[in-house]
C-alpha cells in the first residue's frame, strides 16, 4: 500500500492494525484437456480496516471501509480424479490502491 510516513519522537509506541474482507466471485473455466483447466474470476469484496497508534506523545486512529472489485485467473492441473495442483493470481482493489495475491495450492477431492 502507498501511504504517508510518520516519524515518532515518543517512547513506547504501540501500533495496531485490524482488517477484514468478505467477497464473492464466480469462477469460469474450461477443460482444455482432461487434466488441464484454465480459469478466470471476477467479483466484489467488502472490506473494513481500523488502525490506531498510541504513544507517550499522543494517540491517533484511522478507519476506512468500502466495496470494490476483485479479479483473477489461473489454472488447475489434475493428477487424477482426487488430486490436483492449483495456481492463481488475484488483484483486489481498495479505493485507489491495488493488492496482488499469488497462490499455489493442492486440492484433494473426496
Amino acid at each position: 500500500f502507498e501511504g504517508t510516513t510518520y516519524t515518532f519522537t515518543a517512547n513506547n509506541v504501540n501500533l495496531k492494525l485490524e482488517g477484514t474482507a468478505l467477497g464473492i466471485a464466480p469462477v469460469f473455466g474450461y477443460d482444455v484437456t482432461e487434466s488441464f483447466r484454465p480459469f478466470a474470476k471476477v467479483g466484489i469484496h467488502q472490506w473494513d480496516v481500523d488502525a490506531s497508534v498510541t504513544s507517550s506523545a499522543g494517540n491517533a486512529t484511522l478507519s476506512d471501509s468500502g466495496t470494490d472489485v476483485m479479479f483473477g485467473g489461473g489454472f488447475m492441473y489434475k493428477f487424477n480424479k482426487n488430486m490436483a495442483l492449483r495456481a492463481e493470481y488475484e488483484r483486489y482493489k481498495f479505493d485507489d490502491d491495488d493488492t496482488d495475491f499469488i497462490s499455489v495450492s493442492a486440492q484433494v477431492t473426496f
